[in-house]
């Protein structure tokens, strides 16, 4: 009897710690997916002439969304439809905002743009502010 109560309990606790890993990887998966959002939106804002690499970079955009693979819900009203919240709209006001503080100049003085939105992407606030954003992934 000993035996299977151990055995059952050491099977509940793999089936509750396997079902805390898969949410762990949910959760770090979505938050990826944001953080990734946030670095297209910054090189569309700072690339704003129509080129290739900027359609690319825009079709990567959409997919991050809501509306293609993001995990995150925009919440709205359900009266008035109105948007009450849209983290893709918090993530893409703040990189642009923040690319603005942290434009790098190269050594012969130009823009550039890659490795500006790369210091937004890596900002502590960056990250901290996409992880605020955890209760609108949708689960």
């Amino acid at each position: 009897m000993k035996r299977l109560y151990r055995s059952s309990l050491v099977a509940a606790l793999i089936i509750f710690l396997g079902g805390n890993a898969a949410a762990d990887e949910d959760l770090v998966s979505a938050r990826q997916s944001l953080a990734d959002y946030g670095l297209a939106r910054c090189l569309m804002a700072a690339w704003p002439e129509t080129s290739v690499i900027r359609d690319d970079i825009a079709a990567a955009s959409g997919a991050l969304h809501h509306m293609g693979r993001g995990a995150h819900q925009i919440r709205q009203n359900e009266d008035t439809l109105e948007v009450t919240h849209d983290p893709y709209q918090v993530i893409d006001a703040f990189v642009r905002k923040a690319y603005a503080e942290h434009a790098t100049p190269t050594k012969d003085e130009r823009e550039n743009v890659l490795l500006g939105c790369l210091a937004v992407y890596h900002l502590d606030e960056y990250r901290q502010l996409v992880s605020a954003q955890d209760e609108f992934i949708d689960r």
